[in-house]
């Protein structure tokens, strides 16, 4: 007697590709004129690697690009700034909106018109940095303090608007012998004309004495740059910015758990510090 012989047929298991590829966005791999396109969508904008280009300008662009293509990805730094929605400059859109709120701020407790250069100074930085480095001091103790501070390092004038519009949190000081003194933050802008300022000063947030503006030029907070300062932020950051990879850092290990075999193994990388001339980012 035969036994009937049967085939089995294992279940076929079709698999997808994954397409949330570089940073976690869906690649678009459909064909245009017989060419892959291969671009990611960012939601407000087409990200296409090969060029490091987006394909459309930023739809921020007002916000805080100024004399960067608003074409470029990252300001051209992707070490220092990330951008995951196709939009604009996270540090410098930061040092805006935290200029805004600090001006806002001053103004709805102290009035429009006397001198809270100092609190207005602190207010925006507490919100960008988390630290309260700079409170409770009048405007020649804030000078004092990034004088002294291993957290702050001193700027030349000319660089002061390109590293502000990089993200850089800059804060612009003058200590006086008789009086308090006077402080502004740098803020993202257009530098404005001044033959006092040798040429042209950086833009900047005052809340001084009869000053509540978040964006206008220093040469309205100081009628000569003699003996005006400027002073970088260069400590940690618990606030809205992340200037810790601005002078370089180390890229924390990153462990990866999945079924199987153990492809990826934790590593630390130290990152050399990038290059400041003129950098670029969307």
């Amino acid at each position: 007697m035969e036994c009937a012989q049967h085939t089995v047929s294992e279940p076929k298991i079709t698999l997808s590709a994954n397409k949330y590829l570089f940073n976690g966005k869906e690649l678009q791999d459909e064909q245009l004129g017989g060419i892959n396109l291969d671009w990611y969508d960012y939601g407000a904008r087409f990200y296409d690697p090969a060029l490091g280009r987006w394909h459309n300008i930023d739809p921020a662009i007002e916000n805080a690009h100024y004399d960067y293509s608003p074409y470029a990805y990252v300001y051209n730094n992707p070490l220092r700034f990330l951008d995951p929605f196709g939009l604009d400059s996270i540090d410098a859109q930061a040092i805006t909106t935290a200029a805004q709120n600090a001006v806002n701020a001053v103004t709805e407790t102290y009035g429009s018109t006397s001198a809270q250069c100092n609190r207005g100074v602190n207010t925006a930085f507490e919100e960008l940095t988390g630290s309260e480095e700079l409170s409770d001091l009048d405007a020649n103790g804030i000078v004092n303090q990034m004088e002294e501070s291993d957290n702050f390092e001193t700027v030349e004038q000319d660089k002061v608007q390109t590293e502000v519009d990089d993200g850089a949190l800059i804060v612009a000081g003058k200590a006086e012998s008789s009086g308090s003194g006077h402080v502004a933050l740098a803020v993202p802008g257009d530098e404005v004309s001044s033959t006092n300022w040798g040429g042209s000063a950086p833009v900047g947030m005052d809340t001084g004495k009869n000053k509540r503006w978040s964006s206008k030029g220093m040469n309205y907070s100081w009628s000569s740059s003699t003996g005006v300062a400027f002073y970088k932020y260069t400590g940690p950051s618990a606030g809205t910015i992340n200037n810790q990879t601005y002078s370089g850092g180390t890229i924390p290990a990153v462990s990866v758990t999945a079924p199987g075999t153990t492809y990826t193994q934790p590593q630390a990388v130290t990152v050399p510090a990038p290059r400041i001339d003129r950098i670029n980012r969307p």
